[in-house]
Parts: structure tokens; C-alpha cells; sequence
């Protein structure tokens, strides 16, 4: 348990017509364990229709757990 101390992050993105991809790096520091994670995300936006999007992600983030932890998600966002 803790909170962010630092976070610095740097995302890069192409947009086509109806979708968008991006990367994303992420670190961050814990500020009362002073532990690092490093993060390193793929994120696909797709826009279903003038009212609808879905993201799907995918990642790896490295420091605070024992090992490497993948991790994913999905998400739909109303406009």
C-alpha cells in the first residue's frame, strides 16, 4: 500500500480514420516504499460508431511484484 511519489510517463499514438494505436511507458516511485515499477503498454482504440469507442490494452509492468507482470484490459467508452 502506498501512494505516487513520482510518476513520469511518455506516450506516442498514431490516429487513422477509426481506430488509433499507442504506446505508452510509465515509472513510477512509491513514496513510502521508494520501490520503482516500470510499466510498458500497447493500447488499439477502435471507434464502433459517433457514440460508442472500445480500447483493448495489453502490458508488462516490472518492479513492485516478485516477477514481470503482464496484464490487460478492455474497456468501452460512451461519448
Amino acid at each position: 500500500v502506498g501512494g505516487p511519489d513520482r510518476e513520469i510517463g511518455f506516450t506516442v499514438g498514431r490516429e487513422f480514420s477509426r481506430s488509433a494505436v499507442q504506446g505508452q511507458w510509465l515509472l513510477l516511485r512509491d513514496a513510502l516504499t521508494g520501490e520503482q515499477t516500470n510499466s510498458l503498454s500497447l493500447i488499439h482504440s477502435y471507434r464502433i460508431n459517433r457514440h460508442l469507442e472500445m480500447d483493448t490494452t495489453l502490458g508488462l509492468s516490472e518492479g513492485a511484484a516478485e516477477d514481470t507482470l503482464a496484464y490487460g484490459g478492455l474497456a468501452f467508452r460512451i461519448r
